[in-house]
């Protein structure tokens, strides 16, 4: 806080007043770095890596769809069902940061796998924070996966020479 000396003390060639003036020069000087930083917080793209596979042999590992197509000025999107999921966001600006599901994660590099919850839907978010440390923004995904019937193989133990496919628990689809 700058503090003005009293008006009596005032002149030209005082010292209260020398001082008075270093203070207001100080303080023009830091707020001109502060407003010199990037308020834009913004993304500049996001890619989804997943594995939508529902088959016991792990499935198919690639890009994720995600609706609607990505905007920097579109903030919430819903993903196709996937096992797990890993984003790849970018931020607009180069001095910004960002965190995945609060994980903090360098612009450009992919996130730590996530595992959304079977059955429902769970959102996750990226929220980039600018340059300037204050003005954030944040991005949500709402990803899930399908309940997967269970299936166990019994091939041949203990059954002579036949196996069978064992159905164990019912799909909620079939209910």
């Amino acid at each position: 806080m700058i503090r003005r000396p009293p008006r009596s003390t005032l002149s030209s060639s005082s010292a209260a007043s020398d001082v008075y003036k270093r203070q207001v020069l100080l303080a023009l000087l830091a707020l001109q770095r502060v407003s010199g930083q990037s308020t834009d917080a913004t993304l500049s793209s996001v890619v989804l890596t997943c594995n939508q596979g529902t088959n016991v042999f792990g499935g198919d590992i690639g890009t994720c769809e995600f609706d609607p197509t990505f905007s920097s000025t579109t903030y919430s999107y819903t993903v196709s069902p996937s096992d797990w999921i890993k984003f790849t966001p970018t931020t607009n600006h180069a001095g910004a940061t960002l965190t995945v599901d609060g994980a903090a994660v360098t612009s450009g590099s992919e996130s730590q796998q996530i595992t959304p919850p079977e059955g429902s839907r769970q959102d996750y978010s990226i929220v980039v924070t600018a340059q300037d440390g204050t003005t954030t923004l944040t991005y949500t995904f709402s990803a899930g996966k399908e309940f997967q019937a269970q299936w166990n193989a019994v091939v041949g133990v203990g059954l002579g020479s036949f196996g069978c496919l064992l159905y164990t628990s019912p799909s909620p689809r079939d209910s």
